[in-house]
C-alpha cells in the first residue's frame, strides 16, 4: 500500500478556498459599495437594545432605538429623531461561527448605520443584517 501525503502548497490553498468562502458570506464592500446596497444609512448613537422576540430555535430578534445624527441617505426627516432598528442574536448569547457575523450593540455605541428594509413575518422592518452593517465612529 502506498502511502499519501498531502503537499503544503494543497494545504494551503484548501485553507485559502475556505476563507474566502467565508468571506463572501459577509461582503468585503467598502463604505460607498455598502451604502449603494442599503436603502438608508443613517449616523447616530444607540440609547437601548432589547430583545423583541424569538424568531426560531436558535436566534431572536433585537430591536435597538437609535438618535439620528445625521442621514447620510434616504429619509432626511428622520435627522433628529428616534429610529428603531432591528437586528437578529443568538438565543444563546454566543455570536458563534455565523457568517455573516451577527451584529452587536450597545448603549451610547456612535457608528454609522446601513440598514436593509427587510420581512420578518408580515412586517417589513428597518434591518441591520450583519456585523459590518453597524461602523463605530469612536
Amino acid at each position: 500500500m502506498k502511502a499519501r501525503f498531502i503537499s503544503l502548497a494543497t494545504v494551503l490553498t484548501v485553507f485559502a478556498l475556505s476563507i474566502l468562502n467565508a468571506q463572501a458570506n459577509e461582503p468585503g464592500w467598502n463604505d460607498a459599495e455598502r451604502a449603494a446596497q442599503s436603502d438608508a444609512v443613517l449616523t447616530g448613537v444607540v440609547q437601548s437594545v432589547r430583545q423583541v422576540r424569538e424568531l426560531n430555535e436558535q436566534e431572536s430578534l433585537f430591536s435597538a432605538t437609535v438618535k439620528v445624527t445625521e442621514v447620510k441617505k434616504n429619509h432626511n426627516s428622520l435627522a433628529n429623531q428616534e429610529v428603531t432598528l432591528y437586528f437578529e442574536r443568538p438565543k444563546d448569547g454566543k455570536s458563534g461561527k455565523r457568517c455573516p457575523a451577527y451584529v452587536e450593540l450597545s448603549e451610547k455605541q456612535s457608528a454609522i448605520f446601513y440598514i436593509r428594509i427587510r420581512e420578518v413575518g408580515k412586517e417589513k422592518l428597518p434591518f441591520l443584517e450583519m456585523r459590518s452593517d453597524v461602523r463605530s465612529t469612536k
